[in-house]
């Protein structure tokens, strides 16, 4: 769940490491990113925030109540960000952005980064709206509980008011 974020502010945002070379120099943790959706009311604001910032390789898609959702991607320094608004989107470990792709490890790092992400797009266009549809309406396609107390996940697969939940012990994660 740490790459995970829903703010009651109505920011999200979800990310992963991007298999790339490595960054020249410094670089701030992409976990500061978390903490500024925290902090701030929208995607705008947090694309303002870290527009300077040197970065580790990344991708990160963050949300706002407002229908802003971008896909950031960050590979030795260089930022590219796209707007994916309306649009179901996924993201695996692949660098997506053409003008980033050549600094792509190859062969990759993850064999089946490529194969992930076709199939999560793929299973995302499937749910989208028939041709026509300018703007997809939303759905949940998955929730998920923490109870850390109880070192549990409950997990649901489609529409949690319709699809059951499993639950999983934390522990057997590791």
């Amino acid at each position: 769940m740490a790459n995970n974020c829903l703010t009651s502010r109505g920011v999200s945002f979800v990310g992963n490491s991007l298999y790339a070379r490595p960054p020249d120099g410094d670089t701030v943790p992409f976990c500061l990113i978390k903490r500024l959706v925290m902090e701030r009311s929208s995607v705008v604001e947090v694309l303002d925030t870290v527009q300077d910032l040197p970065f580790e390789n990344l991708s990160h898609g963050m949300a706002d109540a407002g229908g802003r959702m971008v896909c950031m991607e960050i590979v030795r320094g260089r930022r590219s960000i796209t707007d994916v608004s309306g649009h179901a989107f996924g993201h695996a470990n692949s660098v997506l952005s053409e003008e980033l792709a050549h600094d792509e490890i190859s062969p990759p790092v993850s064999p089946s980064s490529p194969v992930r992400q076709r199939n999560a797009q793929r299973l995302l266009d499937d749910q989208a709206d028939p041709p026509g549809g300018t703007d997809p309406a939303p759905r949940t396609t998955a929730a998920y509980i923490c109870d850390l107390t109880a070192g549990e996940i409950h997990i649901a697969i489609g529409n949690p008011c319709v699809a059951p939940f499993e639950t999983y012990a934390l522990s057997s994660l590791e």
